[in-house]
């Protein structure tokens, strides 16, 4: 079986988030299925962008066919990112003949957004094979909720066309969280055997180059006795006032150091935040390597995860930092407030409501106080990732959905 992903942001260890088709990639090349990931040369979160000079271009990464398609460099989020958005689509659009091709069996069209949903169902049809739409975050949903955009504004009215055009047409419905299958039967009345929750996670052992310790947090490992730490995207979606405040709360502890590894629009003000605060146990320290995760989670006594307070989370959250932290036997520390919560489903931390910042503060001071709960949790989050978030097992249940829907067609 070969599968055609089509995805604006088909990452890699070598280029940056996001990783989920690259992993999943791994995972069922293991299983003698090919993936090729269709990708736009240009997103704000890759570390290292690709360098194609070509509209189009074929590259192997890791047995993996990538397909990058050339789109415009863009400094701003607004309106540049959706021309970018839009130009993914164009250039989709522009090679669906080159990428039918490739005869795959079946086209997945892979969020965020979902415009990508065009150019994958041309493809498809123009194959006759399945044509499946995968959800990773429910946009519209979730911009108008976090960025306070009206019903009307035209960004949000396309996303809702896409949304719609994917849920009529799409064979089958794949999503990261268990509750979205709720979403779409309660907005659009379809069948729930059309949607499949298939977790995220990631493939372990794929993290490409060799990784080097940073000096800088061996340093501070060593000057505090617990450190508190955070690494993802710095937005505002992930509430990291949260962690500034919390930081303020325990500068009495001498004992206790609160670090951030990342980047991202928001890093700016929470850098000023902790400043007019005036931290001195709070460390941002940049945007680190895929391939040195680990190594720096395991330097860390306890991981913390936030998230704005959104309605739309009562369907569930996936953040792939989570499932980093449950593979690293890492207790965690949330700050959300959630509907099938993979942390308390896997018994391996302590979440809190947003905006008590007295709460947050008591649950980290209970788990510092107490070692041999700290790893017992932690140790459960490992157990709950080899059974659930493994991309060996994600494989196997994608697999059967894919087996499946391909016998009904």
């Amino acid at each position: 079986m070969r599968i055609l992903i089509v995805t604006h942001a088909g990452g890699s260890p070598y280029h940056g988030p996001n990783m989920r088709w690259y992993h999943l990639g791994q995972a069922l090349k293991s299983k003698n299925i090919e993936v090729e990931i269709v990708s736009s040369s240009v997103f704000h979160k890759y570390i290292d962008p690709p360098q194609i000079t070509n509209a189009i271009e074929r590259d192997e990464i890791d047995g993996l066919q990538y397909h990058w398609l050339r789109t415009s460099p863009y400094k701003s989020r607004g309106f540049q990112q959706v021309l970018n958005q839009l130009q993914f689509v164009f250039q989709a659009f522009r090679f669906s003949k080159v990428l039918a091709d490739r005869k795959p069996d079946l086209v997945i069209a892979s969020s965020p957004h979902p415009f990508v949903v065009f150019p994958a169902r041309r493809i498809a049809k123009k194959l006759s094979v399945p044509f499946l739409y995968e959800v990773r975050d429910l946009w519209p949903e979730l911009l108008m909720q976090l960025g306070g955009f009206g019903s009307w504004h035209p960004y949000i009215v396309l996303n809702k066309l896409a949304e719609k055009y994917a849920v009529k047409h799409a064979d089958l419905i794949l999503s990261v969280k268990p509750g979205d299958a709720d979403y779409f039967v309660e907005k659009y009345a379809i069948d729930r055997d059309r949607c499949a929750y298939i977790p995220n996670g990631f493939f372990p052992g794929h993290a490409g180059i060799k990784a080097t310790k940073s000096r800088e947090l061996l340093g501070l490992r060593n000057r505090y006795k617990y450190l508190v730490g955070y690494v993802g995207a710095i937005s505002r979606y992930y509430g990291m006032e949260e962690l500034v405040r919390l930081a303020d709360s325990f500068q009495h502890r001498q004992d206790v150091g609160f670090i951030i590894f990342g980047g991202g629009d928001q890093a700016k003000d929470i850098e000023r935040l902790a400043s007019d605060c005036g931290l001195k146990n709070f460390y941002m320290l940049g945007k680190i390597p895929r391939n040195e995760v680990d190594e720096a989670l395991n330097l860390f006594d306890v991981c913390y995860v936030g998230l704005q307070d959104l309605d739309v989370h009562k369907y569930g959250i996936s953040c792939n930092k989570i499932y980093e932290y449950m593979f690293n036997s890492r207790v965690i520390l949330g700050c959300y407030q959630a509907g099938h919560d993979p942390v308390v489903a896997g018994n391996c931390g302590i979440t809190v409501s947003p905006g008590n910042t007295a709460e947050l503060a008591k649950a980290l001071q209970c788990l510092l106080s107490d070692k041999k709960n700290r790893e017992q949790l932690g140790s459960n989050g490992r157990i709950y990732f080899e059974a659930h978030h493994h991309f060996s097992k994600v494989a196997d249940l994608l697999i059967n959905h894919l087996v499946s829907l391909m016998r009904r067609a």
